[in-house]
């Protein structure tokens, strides 16, 4: 039903695209009209008409939302927001700027194909991982010394162990030249390439298999190494949350990328630092995003519901005292002295 529904507003949009075109060869559509649409423009944007003329027909993108079309008519993505462009087109204080400044960016089609062919059931969304956590992208002349004149690589820096790369055989210091037969698909940067992999291995399914094609050492033939992707561990977006509202911080459940970081045991416990509220006390205190909280008060947190128990008590019981809290960061315990106001 989904697959139908695009179907039908692709068409529906490419249809509208033609019917415009059409109406206006054939004189339905006032021809005066569309061509004095650049001189007034022109007008308002202090430029000339031929430059808005450029850039309505093939120089831009119109204004954020628009859909965009190929050549023969059929709508292949839509113009997203950039920073610079207005979200309606009536914006006085920005009336022009889908003009004077065009977007020149737009979002495929392909990269919404997927959540409409299968949208979600209101169940928690579970995403395919290989367990590759940190990976670089080759540098021209890196990837040259290992014979891959032109080639994107990707060398694998660092492989969860249990993880699917781990199970297929896949260690640090290997380079991935090719997904599924293909050559690995550029960036604008060498370091665009593990995000570009990522992005394709999560639009795939949990228990698919992808082939990634590897150079173990320099000189050493090419080897593939089948994949089967597993679901990911819980991540922080999933993780629960409780708010030190008088003390101005969030803290969350600790996730598995939390401990594996920090090259913690996977039951190290602790509460980490989601958000923090702008001038308030913790703030004053230097509590930082991201602080991975291990004591309160003197008492050790194992999880979300020891911090909030521990807070709690010291809240009610002596509402006037500071906390005292010890938090690792970089690799170092802090101690943290937070004064309630008063």
């Amino acid at each position: 039903m989904a697959r139908d529904l695009f179907a039908a507003v692709q068409q529906a949009l490419g249809d509208l695209y033609l019917l415009l075109r059409e109406g206006r060869k054939q004189g339905r559509i006032d021809s005066r009209r569309m061509e004095a649409l650049p001189e007034l423009f022109a007008h308002e944007a202090g430029t000339d008409p031929q430059t808005v003329t450029d850039q309505l027909v093939t120089g831009g993108l119109c204004a954020v939302g628009s859909p965009v079309f190929d050549v023969q008519g059929q709508a292949i993505g839509f113009v997203h927001y950039e920073a610079d462009q207005p979200l309606v087109l009536n914006d006085e204080r920005t009336s022009l700027a889908a003009v004077s400044r065009p977007p020149i960016l737009f979002t495929p089609a392909s990269d919404l194909l997927g959540s409409l062919q299968d949208p979600p059931t209101g169940k928690r969304l579970a995403l395919p991982w290989i367990g590759i956590v940190h990976a670089n992208g080759l540098r021209k002349e890196v990837a040259e010394y290992f014979g891959l004149k032109g080639q994107a690589a990707i060398e694998i820096a660092d492989v969860v162990p249990g993880a699917p790369a781990d199970k297929a055989g896949l260690k640090a210091g290997m380079i991935i030249v090719k997904a599924n037969g293909q050559q690995l698909e550029r960036g604008d940067d060498p370091r665009e390439l593990p995000m570009i992999l990522n992005r394709q291995i999560l639009r795939m399914k949990i228990g698919d298999v992808v082939k990634l094609t590897v150079l173990t050492a320099k000189g050493e033939p090419e080897k593939d190494f089948p994949v089967k992707l597993e679901e990911m561990p819980d991540r922080p977006s999933h993780a629960a949350r409780y708010y030190a509202e008088d003390l101005g911080f969030v803290v969350r459940e600790s996730v598995f990328m939390d401990t594996y970081l920090r090259r913690l045991p996977a039951d190290a416990g602790g509460v980490v630092v989601a958000a923090i509220r702008p001038q308030g006390p913790a703030q004053t205190a230097k509590l930082e995003g991201g602080d991975l909280i291990v004591e309160i008060n003197g008492q050790t947190v194992k999880n979300l519901a020891t911090f909030r128990q521990f807070y709690d008590e010291a809240r009610t019981a002596k509402p006037r005292d500071a906390v005292v809290l010890v938090v690792l960061r970089d690799g170092r315990n802090q101690t943290l002295r937070i004064e309630p106001p008063q």
